[in-house]
């Protein structure tokens, strides 16, 4: 039952192994990779913009890979090469910045680390034992016979439905908070809920890991049978330069596909424990609101109806006012120091790979390829709306508590505490907006979105028509 998975084991061996000896060459083995791969796709695109002539003496020609996509797609070299390095340059510098971090007890580390590493180990101390375990579920299998295939499926959905609702955890060791380093307050129901997201994912990430066997044998095929005459492969001493390069590309898409899984299971996990919280601040704030609002019917208003705070609800106010400033903190912080990075170079490939692709539909039929341009442009609109819709979610969670605060506000009897509470509420309603920001748009929301999806098309269009003239000159 004690739960071992790659998110749980890669975040720990990142904190608590940063110094240790086995992460270092890790970590110089991981950058080598990635750095050998960037370095042949800036000296191929250099190449092939230099002189895009085919011939046998390029340097483009010369990288079997190169090689490859230009013999699978001519009409949009360029194109595939650039997306490419677009992925190859936010892989390096995810690596760089999670793998060699420049403060370890940075909140953006910690955070996620009490998300998913003590909160795990926490849980892993309340299991029950095995036997207590099975016992439970024979006693709900007593009216099944002992041969029975249903009895098979039905054992497996009645294991599944007691660790959904966490029969299989002791509930009174599980009531007690884990020693968080930086949470402060989490209800039982979103660890919880963390827990049963965490192990989804796990398995769906090992799901993904079977896959990318198949994968990696078709890349393998396919290259060897366009290789075979170019290259010379039916030499036996160009066989192992070969058999090395498959590895080192295997290794690469195996080390993409760790890092995007790592990454999305991060942010999933962190929003589902802000919704949480937010979810639970509004409830609490919801009573309180109800305790001081007058009541018309069967409707409460949002008049004060006379009746004061008192001191434990204070607290309570004052417990929920210091958590939410730390949520914010905790957004921008992680924002500037991780993702505000990815966010920047993903903008700054954005253009030249849209504008190639723009210019390379004049010259491209109805064909698959034609296709292949489309397909690039729903993916790369997909991934920047939904990188910009997690920013998003983060505005709006943070800004969602500010309905019941102008009720709340006329019943605190104490002036300093009163004005405190009308500065926060003035702040989630008119002021400067809590979460990143990203300049010159400020805090980013839907609004902000819209407004880079407008400066981003306009200067698509201008560059569009005007590209021809900027090369003639």
């Amino acid at each position: 039952m004690d739960f071992s998975g790659f998110c749980y084991n890669e975040f720990k061996f990142i904190i608590e192994n940063n110094n240790d000896h086995r992460y270092k060459i890790k970590y110089r083995i991981n950058t080598c990779v990635i750095s050998i791969v960037f370095i042949r796709l800036v000296s191929c695109i250099i190449s092939y913009t230099i002189d895009s002539t085919p011939s046998h003496h390029k340097l483009w020609l010369l990288d079997p890979y190169s090689h490859c996509i230009y013999a699978d797609h001519k009409n949009l070299y360029i194109n595939f090469m650039i997306l490419i390095l677009m992925i190859v340059t936010i892989l390096f510098r995810a690596h760089e910045l999670i793998y060699n971090p420049r403060n370890i007890l940075s909140v953006s580390f910690q955070f996620p680390y009490d998300l998913i590493v003590i909160n795990r180990q926490s849980y892993n101390q309340c299991l029950l034992p095995e036997q207590e375990f099975r016992e439970k579920i024979d006693v709900m299998l007593a009216d099944f016979p002992s041969n029975n295939i249903k009895r098979w499926f039905y054992r497996n959905w009645v294991s599944f439905k007691l660790w959904l609702n966490f029969e299989h955890v002791d509930p009174e060791r599980f009531a007690s908070l884990p020693e968080f380093k930086t949470i402060t307050t989490v209800s039982i129901n979103c660890r919880r809920r963390l827990i049963i997201l965490q192990t989804i994912y796990e398995h769906i990430f090992s799901i993904i890991k079977i896959a990318l066997v198949p994968l990696s044998l078709q890349i393998t095929i396919h290259s060897y049978q366009i290789l075979y005459q170019p290259f010379k492969l039916y030499l036996w001493q160009r066989l192992p330069l070969f058999i090395g390069e498959v590895c080192l590309i295997t290794y690469f898409l195996w080390l993409l596909l760790r890092f995007t899984v790592f990454i999305v299971i991060i942010q999933l996990l962190i929003l589902t424990y802000v919704n949480g919280q937010i979810d639970l601040m509004k409830h609490q704030l919801r009573n309180i609101s109800m305790y001081v609002s007058i009541r018309v019917g069967r409707l409460r208003t949002s008049f004060f109806c006379g009746r004061w705070l008192s001191i434990k609800i204070l607290k309570q106010l004052c417990a929920m006012h210091r958590e939410h400033l730390q949520l914010s903190v905790y957004f921008c912080r992680a924002y500037q120091e991780l993702w505000g990075p990815f966010f920047l170079i993903f903008i700054t490939f954005s253009v030249p790979i849209n504008v190639i692709s723009l210019l390379s539909l004049r010259s491209l039929g109805n064909g698959s390829e034609r296709i292949l341009v489309y397909l690039m442009f729903f993916i790369h609109s997909s991934s920047l709306i939904s990188l910009l819709g997690n920013l998003t979610v983060q505005t709006h969670l943070l800004h969602s508590v500010a309905r019941y605060l102008s009720t709340i506000i006329p019943a605190i009897k104490f002036s300093r505490l009163k004005f405190r509470y009308e500065n926060w509420h003035d702040r989630l309603n008119n002021g400067k907006k809590y979460g990143p920001s990203f300049e010159p748009f400020g805090t980013i929301t839907n609004r902000t979105i819209l407004n880079i999806l407008i400066v981003y098309v306009g200067m698509l269009f201008f560059l569009v028509e005007n590209i021809e003239t900027f090369m003639n000159k």
